[in-house]
């Protein structure tokens, strides 16, 4: 992951790489916890539609924002 965030390709801009970055660790975080905590495992697909959402949300809420302007195109390549 630190080897995406700092390749400079151009295909994808530093506001979505590090609005995925922070919100994987997030979503990872928190099923960690979740596991030892609460012994509730989610699949890996559940994990990954969680943080799915969670961007696609993060950046239309700021969708007017001039550095948010496209990205939900550019995340949209991932799929």
């Amino acid at each position: 992951m630190v080897a995406w965030i700092s390749l400079n390709s151009g295909q994808f801009s530093l506001t979505l790489k590090t609005l995925v970055a922070q919100t994987v660790i997030f979503y990872i975080w928190k099923e960690r916890n979740a596991r030892l905590h609460n012994s509730i495992i989610s699949s890996p697909i559940v994990v990954f539609k969680r943080i799915d959402r969670s961007v696609r949300d993060s950046i239309l809420a700021r969708s007017t924002r001039k550095n948010f302007r496209g990205l939900l195109s550019q995340w949209f390549t991932f799929e």
